[in-house]
Protein backbone atom coordinates (compact mmCIF):
# COMPACT_ATOMS: atom_id res chain seq x y z
CA UNK A 1 0.00 0.00 0.00
CA UNK A 2 1.98 2.83 -1.19
CA UNK A 3 1.02 6.10 0.18
CA UNK A 4 3.24 9.29 -1.94
CA UNK A 5 3.14 13.23 -0.36
CA UNK A 6 2.59 15.72 -3.43
CA UNK A 7 1.18 18.94 -3.30
CA UNK A 8 -0.96 18.22 -6.32
CA UNK A 9 -1.01 15.79 -8.95
CA UNK A 10 -2.79 16.70 -11.73
CA UNK A 11 -3.19 16.70 -15.67
CA UNK A 12 -1.69 20.40 -15.86
CA UNK A 13 2.24 20.72 -15.50
CA UNK A 14 5.36 19.09 -16.01
CA UNK A 15 5.75 16.93 -12.66
CA UNK A 16 2.81 17.32 -11.56
CA UNK A 17 1.37 15.40 -14.76
CA UNK A 18 4.13 13.19 -14.43
CA UNK A 19 3.34 12.19 -11.15
CA UNK A 20 -0.63 11.98 -11.98
CA UNK A 21 0.15 9.35 -14.94
CA UNK A 22 2.87 6.90 -12.49
CA UNK A 23 0.58 6.83 -9.17
CA UNK A 24 -2.79 6.34 -11.80
CA UNK A 25 -0.64 3.70 -13.18
CA UNK A 26 0.22 1.70 -10.29
CA UNK A 27 -3.63 2.48 -9.08
CA UNK A 28 -4.66 -0.04 -11.89
CA UNK A 29 -3.69 -2.82 -9.27
CA UNK A 30 -2.47 -1.88 -6.17
CA UNK A 31 -3.75 0.40 -3.55
CA UNK A 32 -2.35 3.81 -3.36
CA UNK A 33 -2.96 6.64 -1.39
CA UNK A 34 -2.11 10.15 -2.34
CA UNK A 35 -1.43 12.68 -0.05
CA UNK A 36 -1.60 16.10 -1.75
CA UNK A 37 -3.62 19.31 -1.45
CA UNK A 38 -5.43 18.69 -4.51
CA UNK A 39 -6.09 15.49 -6.72
CA UNK A 40 -7.49 14.92 -10.35
CA UNK A 41 -6.84 11.74 -10.78
CA UNK A 42 -9.02 8.94 -9.80
CA UNK A 43 -8.20 5.38 -10.86
CA UNK A 44 -8.26 2.13 -9.52
CA UNK A 45 -7.62 1.80 -6.08
CA UNK A 46 -6.61 5.08 -5.37
CA UNK A 47 -7.60 7.42 -1.93
CA UNK A 48 -6.73 11.04 -1.38
CA UNK A 49 -6.57 12.19 1.73
CA UNK A 50 -6.51 16.01 1.43
CA UNK A 51 -4.00 18.52 3.19
CA UNK A 52 -4.50 22.00 3.53
CA UNK A 53 -1.85 24.34 2.89
CA UNK A 54 -1.19 27.89 2.21
CA UNK A 55 0.12 28.90 -1.40
CA UNK A 56 2.30 31.50 -0.75
CA UNK A 57 5.23 32.30 0.11
CA UNK A 58 6.26 28.89 -0.70
CA UNK A 59 9.15 28.44 2.00
CA UNK A 60 6.19 28.37 4.58
CA UNK A 61 3.62 26.64 2.02
CA UNK A 62 6.14 23.21 1.67
CA UNK A 63 6.92 23.66 5.82
CA UNK A 64 3.10 23.20 6.30
CA UNK A 65 2.19 20.79 3.49
CA UNK A 66 5.20 18.38 4.73
CA UNK A 67 4.37 18.54 8.32
CA UNK A 68 0.56 18.06 8.03
CA UNK A 69 1.73 15.18 4.97
CA UNK A 70 3.43 13.61 7.70
CA UNK A 71 1.02 13.55 10.25
CA UNK A 72 -1.55 11.99 8.29
CA UNK A 73 0.89 9.59 7.33
CA UNK A 74 2.24 8.61 10.63
CA UNK A 75 -2.11 8.02 11.28
CA UNK A 76 -1.65 5.45 8.60
CA UNK A 77 -0.17 2.25 7.52
CA UNK A 78 1.58 2.24 4.38
CA UNK A 79 4.33 -0.07 2.57
CA UNK A 80 5.77 2.56 1.11
CA UNK A 81 6.23 6.22 1.25
CA UNK A 82 7.36 8.06 -1.80
CA UNK A 83 7.88 12.19 -2.10
CA UNK A 84 7.91 13.88 -5.45
CA UNK A 85 10.80 16.12 -4.93
CA UNK A 86 11.08 17.60 -1.34
CA UNK A 87 7.68 17.39 -0.86
CA UNK A 88 7.74 15.79 2.37
CA UNK A 89 10.06 15.26 5.30
CA UNK A 90 10.99 11.66 4.82
CA UNK A 91 10.17 9.01 2.15
CA UNK A 92 11.64 5.84 1.59
CA UNK A 93 11.87 6.67 -2.33
CA UNK A 94 12.20 10.45 -3.76
CA UNK A 95 11.15 11.15 -7.63
CA UNK A 96 13.19 13.66 -8.65
CA UNK A 97 12.87 16.05 -11.12
CA UNK A 98 14.85 19.12 -9.81
CA UNK A 99 18.22 19.38 -7.38
CA UNK A 100 17.40 22.87 -5.74
CA UNK A 101 21.09 22.56 -4.17
CA UNK A 102 22.36 23.00 -7.70
CA UNK A 103 20.26 25.40 -8.96
CA UNK A 104 20.97 27.66 -5.84
CA UNK A 105 24.53 27.18 -5.38
CA UNK A 106 25.14 28.02 -9.22
CA UNK A 107 22.19 31.16 -9.55
CA UNK A 108 21.24 31.87 -6.35
CA UNK A 109 20.72 36.04 -6.43
CA UNK A 110 20.61 36.33 -10.00
CA UNK A 111 17.39 38.00 -9.50
CA UNK A 112 17.34 40.98 -12.16
CA UNK A 113 14.79 43.72 -11.64
CA UNK A 114 13.23 42.59 -8.16
CA UNK A 115 13.72 44.56 -5.75
CA UNK A 116 16.12 44.41 -3.27
CA UNK A 117 13.51 42.98 -0.26
CA UNK A 118 12.59 40.04 -3.05
CA UNK A 119 15.95 39.07 -3.41
CA UNK A 120 16.54 38.73 0.22
CA UNK A 121 13.53 36.99 0.78
CA UNK A 122 14.67 34.42 -1.96
CA UNK A 123 17.75 33.89 -0.76
CA UNK A 124 16.00 33.05 2.36
CA UNK A 125 13.67 30.89 0.38
CA UNK A 126 16.08 29.19 -1.48
CA UNK A 127 18.82 28.75 1.90
CA UNK A 128 15.69 27.03 3.80
CA UNK A 129 13.74 24.79 0.83
CA UNK A 130 17.51 23.80 0.67
CA UNK A 131 17.97 22.42 3.60
CA UNK A 132 14.48 21.12 3.55
CA UNK A 133 15.86 18.94 0.25
CA UNK A 134 19.14 18.35 2.24
CA UNK A 135 16.94 16.49 4.97
CA UNK A 136 15.25 14.32 2.62
CA UNK A 137 18.14 13.17 0.67
CA UNK A 138 20.51 12.12 4.14
CA UNK A 139 17.05 11.09 6.05
CA UNK A 140 18.15 7.62 7.31
CA UNK A 141 15.21 5.99 5.86
CA UNK A 142 15.52 7.18 2.20
CA UNK A 143 16.26 3.37 0.44
CA UNK A 144 15.95 4.61 -3.42
CA UNK A 145 15.40 8.26 -5.73
CA UNK A 146 14.45 7.95 -8.80
CA UNK A 147 15.97 10.80 -11.17
CA UNK A 148 14.30 11.53 -14.36
CA UNK A 149 17.92 12.27 -16.32
CA UNK A 150 21.14 11.06 -16.13
CA UNK A 151 21.97 14.83 -15.39
CA UNK A 152 19.71 15.10 -12.34
CA UNK A 153 21.20 11.48 -10.77
CA UNK A 154 24.93 13.48 -11.15
CA UNK A 155 23.90 16.29 -9.43
CA UNK A 156 21.99 14.80 -6.56
CA UNK A 157 25.39 12.46 -5.99
CA UNK A 158 27.15 15.41 -6.49
CA UNK A 159 25.21 18.11 -3.85
CA UNK A 160 23.98 15.35 -1.65
CA UNK A 161 26.97 12.26 -1.35
CA UNK A 162 23.58 9.69 -2.39
CA UNK A 163 25.52 6.48 -3.58
CA UNK A 164 25.37 5.68 -7.45
CA UNK A 165 23.03 2.61 -6.41
CA UNK A 166 20.68 4.49 -4.83
CA UNK A 167 19.21 6.47 -7.84
CA UNK A 168 18.06 4.83 -10.65
CA UNK A 169 17.30 6.93 -14.02
CA UNK A 170 14.07 6.68 -15.21
CA UNK A 171 12.98 9.47 -17.80
CA UNK A 172 9.04 10.51 -17.72
CA UNK A 173 7.57 8.98 -20.44
CA UNK A 174 5.23 11.06 -23.36
CA UNK A 175 1.74 10.17 -24.03
CA UNK A 176 1.94 9.89 -27.50
CA UNK A 177 -2.19 10.30 -27.56
CA UNK A 178 -1.91 13.96 -26.20
CA UNK A 179 1.51 15.22 -27.38
CA UNK A 180 2.74 14.79 -30.81
CA UNK A 181 5.92 15.81 -32.33
CA UNK A 182 5.69 19.18 -34.71
CA UNK A 183 6.25 18.08 -38.33
CA UNK A 184 9.85 19.74 -39.27
CA UNK A 185 10.63 22.64 -41.38
CA UNK A 186 13.43 21.66 -43.86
Amino acid sequence: HPGEDAPRPSLHGGMERASAEVFSRIACTDDVTIIATECEIANGHLTWLPVRAIRRPAMVNQAVFARSAQTIERAGTYDLTVSVDSDARDADVVIAHFCLGTFSAKFSGLRGGASRLRRMYQRVAERSLTARERGLYRSPRLRGVIAVSSGLKRELMEEYGIEDAKIRVIPNGVDRTVFHPAASIE
